[in-house]
């Protein structure tokens, strides 16, 4: 005999199924790449206009620390991406 709740049980409690839990990850991955995106293409635009604005190809402060942060997402989604791939 199982010790998982039926679907029935996590329906009757108001919890999300397990397929429902599937799609919401689905949408919060299509989400993170979309602002992946986004973020690149500002960083990108912000790095060309510092360089046309200072006349340097030195990183500002600010901005290196936008390239770092976006790298570090960008790690932990391909590390999630991963670790749902191999499940």
């Amino acid at each position: 005999m199982s010790t998982e709740p039926s679907e029935f049980a996590i329906q009757a409690l108001g919890l999300p199924t397990y397929t429902q839990l599937k799609e919401r990850v689905t949408e919060l991955e299509a989400a993170l790449r979309d602002l992946r995106l986004t973020a690149r293409v500002l960083l990108q635009n912000a790095q060309t206009c510092a360089v046309q604005h200072h006349g340097s190809t030195d990183e500002a402060g600010w901005l290196r620390d936008s390239r770092l942060r976006i790298e570090k997402a960008e790690a932990l989604l391909q590390d999630f991406q991963k670790s749902t791939v191999s499940r």
